[in-house]
């Protein structure tokens, strides 16, 4: 929080970019935190990941757990820009339109880079 103050207000920067990865770690263990139960050995990754409840919620169960994985990649970005959002600061520049933020994920392994529409709210190909 504050590093984005500070390159926010001092900084004067005009770009954030939450930046995603496919095959991501934390989301896997997020997905098997949220869905099954906590490991109880990791008590800072845990309250860390906790955020993304909401981005769980938003995550289809009728679908296979690697494409449950998958919109949890996605919706944590989102999520991560609501919270953004929730900073005074941030949407006072956004505002003014001193700041823009973008939401990206990227697929290690191919090289493929998707944006987050803000118009349509789904990821898409550059």
């Amino acid at each position: 929080s504050a590093a984005i103050e500070y390159a926010i207000k001092e900084l004067k920067v005009t770009h954030l970019i939450i930046l995603g990865h496919k095959d991501c770690g934390g989301i896997k263990y997020a997905h098997k935190m949220h869905s099954d139960s906590p490991n109880t050995n990791y008590e800072f990754i845990n309250k860390w990941l906790s955020i993304l409840l909401p981005a769980y919620n938003k995550v289809q169960k009728n679908v296979s757990e690697q494409e449950q994985k998958n919109q949890l990649e996605k919706e944590s970005i989102k999520v991560s820009i609501n919270n953004l959002l929730s900073f005074p600061f941030v949407k006072k520049a956004i505002d003014q339109n001193k700041l823009s933020i973008h939401g990206l994920i990227h697929n290690i392994g191919s090289g493929n880079l998707q944006f987050l529409n803000p118009v349509t709210d789904n990821f898409e190909n550059f």
